[in-house]
């Protein structure tokens, strides 16, 4: 199977972690980045793009964040690289309930799901399976 990378960007390292732990319980862990930022990710990307290598098929995205927030970064993405990315999916994994938030990033034409933290446990390998 050909399977490309999944990028996580959440503030919270022990969510890194967590999702980390059950992608190498999935023995995934080699399709799996992780950016503690949304100024990180971005920075991901960039490197990916310069080096001319495969961008993530999916970009799990928390919004809140400090300093740039997953509602900058959308629009950052979009700027810089979404017209050379447009098969890349953001789902949104979020604490957030507000349906205002829900609505504003499902506007973006990039964000395929949003999502409530936790994810489930196999969300990440259902997703790398479908790539």
């Amino acid at each position: 199977m050909n399977y490309n990378k999944v990028l996580l960007i959440d503030d919270d390292p022990f969510l890194i972690e967590l999702n980390k732990l059950m992608i190498e319980w999935e023995g995934l862990n080699d399709y799996f980045i992780a950016a503690t930022s949304a100024e990180e990710g971005l920075s991901l990307i960039s490197d990916l793009n310069q080096k001319k290598k495969a961008t993530p098929d999916y970009i799990l995205l928390d919004l809140n964040m400090p300093d740039m927030d997953g509602f900058e970064f959308m629009e950052q993405y979009k700027q810089l690289f979404y017209d050379g990315h447009t098969s890349t999916k953001v789902i949104i994994v979020t604490s957030s309930t507000r349906d205002k938030d829900k609505q504003k990033a499902l506007s973006f034409p990039f964000v395929a799901d949003y999502k409530e933290k936790p994810l489930p446990d196999n969300y990440v390998a259902q997703l790398i399976s479908q790539s």
